[in-house]
């Protein structure tokens, strides 16, 4: 047996060789693995999208550099110690992806600070905003952006020559072009933080994953969408791709139907006649097999009974042809992966590789690549997807890439030069316009983690020196205690979210409330919910007023007793005007998140 599995590597790699098989795109652009270990090559892989980049010389440039990080509301994150500062506008978006990724920060921050950093976090797919500004930013062209570089202005390309290299780094969860396009990997924001642990549990205990690999139905699974990109507002030929190769593997089902279960559950697929596009045009056999609905469009099954299969594709995502979230969970459900042909890469495709982790094959090359799958070999690729899963893709795993991204973050761009030095960062700070922006402060800590509105420099001052000060190793990872949040009166933290009285006068003048014997304005007292999830009760600090949060979408509704109401007190007598702060769960409702900011802004 291990004569015939060795005879069938040989075939394997002949294959590969003679070109009847194409090869996985993202091997052929990764660093030679040498004998690395699955983590030395992506770790690897890290460093090779870091020197991408200007690093800066000096302690100045490291300050200057991250204050330009901090200018971009939708994109900008500054993490110190357990709180993370961001902009309401990065995770209210429809697709709910800065919201998804700030939930995974959040179970990251629970259970410990992973290091002061700053960063750009862009949030598509494609992992840049447009081909224009990836190239305008001085980022080299990937050489498989094909039809992309059509959508680059002729001035970007001047201005990438002029730059040099990149200056801003940027965090990508996913690279469209391959490993040589600008940014930095992590996980995609799919991975569900909260509950991969009970997402990872209901697929491997599943009955259909736990079917015999012999015993398991002999073809290649896939079910999702095809939407045509081209029938929308502005739709341009560059978004087709994913839809093009969804569209492709779909009509093998027509043409191979013992071979393939691979169809789709919304089938709007471009008539390439009527809507051509040069690098996506189907070949005669193809737009034949794509007419046949009743043979192309399949039911829906759930991912726990995906294990019915023995082999698992992937498809480039829908939207442009990036990645799948699909593909998250595919590693667990004791299936051979196969992947479809394309160069996408996420943040841990250096650890796979075509023959070892998974099949790869696109239209033409899909029946020889599964009948050069032995038994043996087919066992051992179920063998490595798991291995995947348990070694990269876990939650501990994801924690500890990220850990790994934050620590090369801060050395190579000399972060901690200025997020671990109060004065460098109240110098970054204090050049920092608020003017315009929605800032929001997330404390995170056993307990749960609070969210705040920030209105005021002097707010995000003594945040910052709070938040440095809670980076000291201690004993216990507890909230710091009420007290720490008003160490000095030129630093003190006034109340985030304000509550207008029913008579009482506009944000903008309740400073003049404060008693003449109060020097300083009131403590911001952080709360710390149990949950981020819409449902979950708040849990008050000792000696606060309580409040309660309900599951209705107009977020959170705060309760507080009539006499601190009437008289404006807490139990400690300090002076309260601010509310028990804000949820994810209004954050994250447009209409209740402008409401909210109406509240904080006493409108």
């Amino acid at each position: 047996q291990t004569m015939l599995g060795a005879a069938h590597a040989v075939a394997w790699a002949l294959l590969l060789a003679t070109g009847a098989l194409a090869g996985w795109m993202p091997d052929e652009d990764a660093i030679p693995p040498a004998n690395r270990t699955w983590l030395e090559r992506i770790a690897d892989e890290l460093d090779r999208s870091l020197t991408v980049y200007r690093r800066p010389k000096n302690v100045e440039e490291a300050e200057n550099l991250v204050f330009r990080l901090l200018d971009d509301p939708e994109r900008s994150v500054l993490v110190l110690g357990r709180t993370v500062l961001v902009d309401r506008r990065l995770f209210v978006r429809p697709n709910k992806k800065g919201l998804l990724h700030l939930e995974f920060l959040r179970s990251l921050l629970e259970r410990g600070a992973s290091g002061n950093v700053a960063y750009l976090w862009e949030w598509s797919a494609d992992g840049f905003k447009s081909q224009d500004q990836l190239i305008r930013e001085g980022c080299p062209a990937p050489k498989r952006m094909g039809s992309g570089k059509t959508e680059v202005k002729p001035k970007s390309w001047i201005y990438q020559k002029q730059k040099g290299r990149p200056e801003l780094p940027y965090l990508a969860i996913a690279k469209r072009y391959g490993y040589d396009q600008c940014g930095i990997l992590i996980p995609n924001c799919y991975f569900d933080s909260r509950d991969w642990d009970e997402t990872v549990a209901g697929i491997v205990n599943s009955n259909a994953t736990k079917i015999p690999l012999e015993a398991k139905d002999k073809r290649v699974f896939w079910r999702g969408a095809i939407r045509n990109e081209m029938a929308v507002p502005k739709g341009r030929c560059v978004l087709e791709g994913g839809n093009f190769a969804r569209a492709e593997a779909v009509a093998l089902s027509v043409s191979n139907s013992k071979l393939f279960d691979v169809k789709c559950l919304e089938c709007d697929i471009r008539d390439d006649v009527k809507e051509p596009c040069s690098e996506f045009t189907f070949d005669a056999k193809t737009r034949k097999a794509l007419k046949n609905e009743k043979k192309i469009k399949g039911k829906y099954i759930p991912k726990e009974d995906f294990g019915r299969y023995r082999y698992q594709l992937n498809l480039p995502g829908s939207v442009s042809g990036s990645y799948s979230r699909n593909l998250n969970h595919l590693w667990l459900v004791g299936s051979v992966v196969a992947m479809w042909n394309a160069p996408f890469v996420e943040h841990y495709y250096p650890a796979l590789k075509e023959g070892e982790t998974h099949v790869a094959f696109d239209r033409e090359t899909a029946a020889a690549a599964l009948a050069a799958v032995t038994p043996e070999l087919r066992d051992k690729l179920v063998q490595n997807a798991r291995k995947v899963a348990d070694e990269l893709l876990c939650p501990d795993c994801l924690a500890n890439y990220w850990r790994l991204v934050v620590a090369k973050l801060r050395e190579y761009f000399r972060l901690g030069l200025v997020l671990d030095d109060p004065a460098r960062l109240q110098s970054a700070l204090e050049k920092f316009d608020l003017d315009g922006r929605q800032l929001v402060a997330l404390h995170s800590s056993l307990r749960g983690t609070s969210a705040h509105f920030i209105t005021e420099k002097r707010q995000l001052l003594h945040l910052a020196a709070v938040a440095l000060n809670e980076t000291v190793p201690s004993s216990d990872a507890a909230p710091l205690p009420n007290g720490a949040w008003n160490p000095l009166p030129k630093r003190a933290f006034q109340g985030l979210t304000r509550r207008r009285h029913a008579a009482g006068p506009a944000a903008r003048d309740v400073p003049s409330l404060l008693p003449e014997h109060h020097e300083r304005p009131p403590a911001y007292v952080p709360r710390h919910t149990r949950s981020f999830r819409r449902g979950r009760t708040v849990t008050p600090r000792p000696g606060h007023f309580s409040t309660k949060q309900s599951s209705k979408r107009a977020g959170t509704q705060v309760v507080a007793s009539a006499k601190h109401r009437a008289e404006g007190v807490d139990d400690d007598g300090q002076y309260w005007h601010h509310a028990a702060g804000v949820s994810l769960d209004e954050l994250d409702n447009a209409r209740s998140a402008r409401a909210a900011l109406s509240r904080v802004n006493g409108v």
